[in-house]
């Protein structure tokens, strides 16, 4: 008796759905730190509405995007979150939402939090490809892009830093033709068609693979080539292979 009365407690608070959610998503997730995991699960859906683009974040960054069944059921609900979501400050806050996606101005928010650790002048080109305007509405299949294309943005300027570091030496240059070589071998790993060909792509430059390319030109002499333009050009293969 004294069982179902605590239930019914529970229950009439919206404790024992919210438990039955966090365990749910333990065990469909299966993170690292199930414990860190439930705690930022728990402030997530806690308060929904302090943040809705801080929580979108939390949920999107709580999975890897290489565990797919799991990162896309993330990317579904933070799609319908935000598509119920105000726009504070704006003069359209009142007015609903389209059915038919979320504001381009509200999505771009979303990209900017994603990017936040990523220079602008990397996180700009990807921001400009996909072309927002501020109340037009994104679609899920738009969304899903942006949200994918910025996560995979920032895995790729951290490898892209360490190809740099590796390929530059002791002296301190990285030499351009060593460089040309690493950026053609991804650009002919992203031109595989797939759905994962831009997770993989990066596999391709392996230490072994760098090596190899880097053996090769070690008898040339070229002027170097600086990160920037190197992870810049790295990012408009992908982006092109993405158009």
């Amino acid at each position: 008796m004294e069982v179902k009365k605590y239930e019914s407690v529970l229950e009439r608070c919206g404790v024992s759905g919210l438990l039955e959610g966090g365990f749910n998503s333990v065990l469909h997730n299966h993170p690292d730190d199930p414990i860190g995991y439930l705690a930022t699960y728990f402030d997530t859906v806690a308060r929904p509405r302090a943040d809705p683009l801080a929580n979108a974040v939390a949920l999107l960054n709580s999975t890897s995007i290489r565990d797919m069944p799991s990162f896309e059921l993330n990317l579904h609900e933070c799609f319908r979150e935000l598509t119920h979501q105000p726009i504070n400050g704006s003069h359209q806050s009142s007015q609903p939402i389209s059915s038919l996606g979320l504001p381009g101005l509200l999505f771009a928010s979303l990209l900017r939090r994603l990017l936040a650790d990523v220079a602008s002048v990397f996180s700009g080109k990807l921001l400009r490809s996909l072309n927002l305007r501020d109340w037009q509405p994104v679609s899920y299949m738009l969304f899903r892009h942006g949200v994918v294309s910025s996560l995979l943005l920032v895995e790729y300027v951290d490898r892209c830093r360490e190809i740099h570091t590796g390929v530059s030496g002791a002296e301190g240059g990285a030499s351009r033709g060593v460089l040309e070589r690493i950026i053609n071998e991804f650009a002919i790993a992203v031109s595989y068609r797939g759905s994962l060909a831009e997770l993989h792509s990066m596999q391709s430059l392996d230490r072994h693979r760098i090596g190899s390319l880097m053996s090769a030109g070690v008898e040339e002499t070229s002027p170097n080539m600086d990160f920037v333009e190197f992870t810049s050009r790295l990012i408009d293969v992908l982006l092109n292979k993405n158009k």
